[in-house]
């Protein structure tokens, strides 16, 4: 094993520690049986409830640690990691909260919008169709009414030309 902490490594390190436990239950079993003067009046679960580490295993919890930023002897470029990784979660925690608001609010406007009878709807529709043929009716106009001051001014101009050429003359 190179060390790294995987789930198959945490596994391996959870079966190992039970292994060793019911391994030490047995040898202190039979050291009571064989020895009848060990009158020690303690639970065996409480004589192997601290846990004991190898070498190995402390060095991956310390590496670990450090990775965690729980050690304050990281390099800064370690911290630079922590907090880029920290920030890409929150983004995503803010993301997931957006959408999670997004739906919520779509789901009121939908039940707005079927607790409305038919015929307004209808009417809604009527009116807007209404409200589009009048701006269409006005960009006519406004057309219409740009042309023909085109057209005016163009035969103003062609009036001017034609009487500073009599005037000329």
């Amino acid at each position: 094993m190179d060390n790294q902490i995987t789930p198959i490594y945490l596994d391996h390190i959870d079966r190992v520690s039970k292994k060793r436990s019911k391994s030490m239950k047995y040898n202190d079993e039979s050291f009571q049986s064989r020895n009848s003067s060990y009158c020690v009046n303690r639970k065996l679960s409480e004589m192997n409830s601290t846990k004991i580490y190898s070498a190995a295993e402390m060095n991956q919890i310390i590496k670990h640690a450090k990775l965690c930023g729980m050690l304050d002897n990281n390099s800064q470029h370690q911290q630079q990691l922590l907090e880029q990784n920290r920030r890409h979660f929150e983004e995503v925690r803010n993301l997931q909260r957006s959408w999670h608001y997004y739906k919520i609010r779509q789901e009121e406007q939908n039940l707005k919008f079927n607790r409305i009878p038919m015929e307004q709807h209808y009417q809604l529709k009527q009116n807007h169709k209404r409200r589009d043929i009048n701006i269409q009716r006005l960009i006519q106009e406004q057309k219409s009414v740009f042309l023909t001051h085109n057209t005016q001014t163009i035969k103003q101009q062609d009036l001017i030309y034609l009487l500073s050429e009599q005037i000329q003359l």
